[in-house]
């Protein structure tokens, strides 16, 4: 009778344990469209306790953009997947998302994608975006999971717009500052050999 009393009591504190826990290896290949975690649970529709910055508000071709998500005081979360979308509706990503304690999510579309590698408690994780695209705009979609029945699907999002000229995927998009610096050097040098 107390084995069967034990075993119960175990069998509810490993599953109370759980439910603090997200995917230890990251969002599943599952949850790249949808971008449910797949816990089980109804994501909340509560005001999120997370924020999202963007070192910039607009790109250029090969810019790298710093996006740090953050958790407000008194908050933390154990998991994230997060996408750099041209399209909102659409799940195919654009550039490179990557950062530390984080890991691209190869199976979605493209390698815009990134989602945790530890389920650790965090109150910030940095990213890094590498724009290899001269979309109108892009928007960084994120879903955050707080423990497992509590996750804001895409409930984060914040958008960069292009600011260059030409084809970035031919290598002919033009930062108009680069450009007047390379001038300004050049005329430099010419006057030097003068």
């Amino acid at each position: 009778m107390h084995t069967a009393a034990a075993l119960a009591a175990s069998m509810l504190i490993l599953s109370c344990l759980n439910m603090g826990f997200s995917y230890p290896n990251g969002a599943p290949p599952s949850s790249c469209s949808s971008m449910k975690p797949g816990h089980g649970y109804n994501g909340q529709n509560r005001t999120v306790p997370y924020y999202l910055t963007l070192s910039k508000n607009t790109y250029y071709c090969g810019d790298e953009i710093t996006v740090t998500l953050a958790a407000l005081k008194g908050f933390n979360f154990t998991g994230f997947l997060c996408q750099a979308r041209p399209d909102q509706a659409d799940n195919a990503t654009t550039g490179t998302l990557y950062g530390e304690y984080s890991k691209t999510t190869n199976n979605c579309d493209g390698k815009g994608s990134v989602t945790h590698s530890t389920r650790d408690l965090k109150e910030s994780m940095v990213l890094k975006w590498k724009a290899n695209s001269n979309y109108t705009s892009v928007t960084f979609v994120c879903t955050v999971v707080q423990d497992k029945a509590t996750y804001w699907v895409k409930g984060l999002q914040s958008g960069v717009t292009f600011s260059g000229s030409g084809d970035c995927s031919i290598g002919e998009a033009v930062n108009p500052g680069v450009t007047i610096q390379m001038l300004m050097l050049l005329i430099s040098s010419i006057n030097f050999l003068m």
